[in-house]
């Protein structure tokens, strides 16, 4: 059978057409009037919510942050010993970590901040609002500051405990840029949107709000915050004036165009419409479809049948790099940290079995000062040199993984301290012949060697987070010994 253009098919009804479409239009419109208006209002509510809804869980997720960060043994041990050098440097490390980040800071039980305010980026109004809310004065939840030239932020405040007495307080502040930034991703149609204390202290706007608008107010959960947004103008006697005569008019067409239109092109498009479903249904079982099999009268549905064909090719092809990718890391070919630590419970088997495992963690040494002044590629092909390096020098069953950057983890299982030295010292005296090759590449280069943490994993409940660590101390040791070492990890 020949296929027919839905285009054609449209053109030889388009009068048809377009009468329905009208008639069902208006005349939907001013029967239904009510439930639209009602509709319209309640998506906006709905909507108004929403975005109430989004603030509060930005300011939920940042309390949680701090909470969390408030139980670590490390916050815990810097109020107790009111260490101002180590909690400075805490709060420099923390604050890189977390998004939006302004301050972050350690107070003892008396309110005395441990540090200095102005390293940790803590102004006036914070120290003050700090005070006033230990006296019960301070009602804004949570506070938000305009500090003239600095960002505009709002405070966090949670108590730090140790066996369940309060021995100091965590204080953090986050700029309310990520505010602003939510404010505008969710704004729609241009609508005018404020949100602002009850104290009227402005926290977000976007957009802008005319003096005849009507708005609504919003309380945002968990904070004091209140949104306000424009209400949609929606008139009773402007839709009436417009669409009741056309709708009467149009009323007694509705019936016979529908039918006529819905019967001829609804029976051929709906043929290809149950055909396109069983081809997505065989796609969905893994079966593969070829176009040509696909019964289609129309040209658009036999073209839409031989893109699902080729679909289910592609989606095949993705499964199988997605697989292997979950497992591998893309630049070396060697197993990925997933993989590693996944793979690590089999070791802890032979742990308990009687056997030992040396866990080894290379750092490559001036492999910074190779990637800053020959590029990236040059620093891939490093990479990927030591870990054909490091896949030459283990067996079959062992394990070696890259764990991030240029560090790299091998699992070894059997092996006495002396076999592992020897190990290393083949893997470093491959490398240091590779950087020969190198050599006459780049005359400026430094030795590209590689520094080891080895530990031996006699117990098998000791989790691969702990033994990394150590490991981490025991390469840490090495580094300062002059780099292109290997240490062991002593308790």
């Amino acid at each position: 059978m020949k296929n027919v253009s839905i285009r054609a098919l449209a053109f030889q009804h388009i009068g048809l057409m377009l009468v329905s479409v009208l008639a069902i239009t208006f005349f939907g419109f001013f029967l239904f009037f009510g439930q639209l208006y009602e509709k319209q209002q309640q998506e906006y509510r709905n909507k108004t919510k929403l975005i109430a809804e989004n603030i509060s869980q930005t300011i939920l997720f940042y309390n949680e942050i701090i909470n969390d960060l408030a139980k670590q043994a490390q916050v815990i041990e810097l109020i107790k010993n009111n260490d101002r050098e180590k909690a400075q440097q805490w709060s420099a490390d923390t604050r890189s970590l977390l998004p939006y980040s302004n301050s972050l800071a350690l107070l003892t039980i008396d309110r005395q901040l441990i540090g200095d305010a102005k390293q940790q980026k803590i102004g006036a109004l914070c120290l003050r609002d700090l005070l006033l809310r230990s006296e019960g004065k301070l009602n804004i939840i949570p506070p938000v500051h305009h500090p003239v030239g600095k960002k505009s932020h709002f405070d966090i405040v949670t108590p730090v405990y140790h066996d369940e007495i309060v021995i100091g307080v965590l204080f953090a502040s986050f700029s309310l840029e990520i505010i602003q930034h939510i404010t505008e991703r969710l704004q729609q149609d241009n609508e005018y949107l404020f949100i602002e204390t009850e104290q009227q202290l402005k926290v977000a706007e976007v957009g802008s709000l005319n003096s005849e608008d009507k708005h609504s107010v919003t309380n945002i959960t968990g904070t004091n915050w209140v949104l306000h947004s424009k209400v949609p103008d929606f008139k009773l006697e402007n839709f009436l004036i417009t669409y009741i005569p056309t709708a009467l008019i149009l009323l007694f067409i509705i019936i016979l165009v529908t039918a006529l239109f819905v019967i001829k092109l609804g029976k051929v498009i709906i043929h290809d419409m149950l055909n396109i479903k069983q081809a997505l249904v065989a796609v969905h079982n893994g079966d593969f479809l070829p176009g040509n099999q696909i019964k289609a009268r129309l040209k658009e549905t036999h073209e839409v049948a031989e893109q699902i064909s080729e679909l289910a090719t592609d989606i095949y092809d993705y499964q199988q790099q997605l697989l292997v990718l979950s497992f591998k890391d893309e630049l070396t070919g060697l197993h990925n940290r997933r993989t590693l630590f996944k793979d690590y419970k089999n070791y802890q088997a032979m742990i308990k079995r009687g056997s030992t495992c040396t866990l080894l963690l290379f750092d490559l040494d001036n492999f910074k000062f190779c990637n800053d002044n020959f590029g990236h590629n040059f620093g891939d092909e490093v990479l990927q040199s030591f870990a054909r390096i490091l896949q030459n020098h283990i067996r079959a069953y062992d394990n070696c993984a890259r764990l991030g950057g240029d560090e790299f983890i091998a699992i070894i299982p059997d092996c006495s301290r002396q076999e592992i030295e020897k190990r290393y010292q083949y893997i470093l005296k491959e490398l240091l012949t590779k950087n020969k090759v190198w050599k006459e590449k780049h005359d400026n280069l430094l030795p590209v060697t590689t520094s080891a943490g080895a530990v031996i994993i006699k117990r098998a409940d000791i989790s691969i987070e702990q033994v990394i660590e150590y490991a981490d101390k025991a390469l840490y040791k090495a580094k300062n010994s002059g780099r292109g070492k290997i240490c062991f990890y002593t308790d």
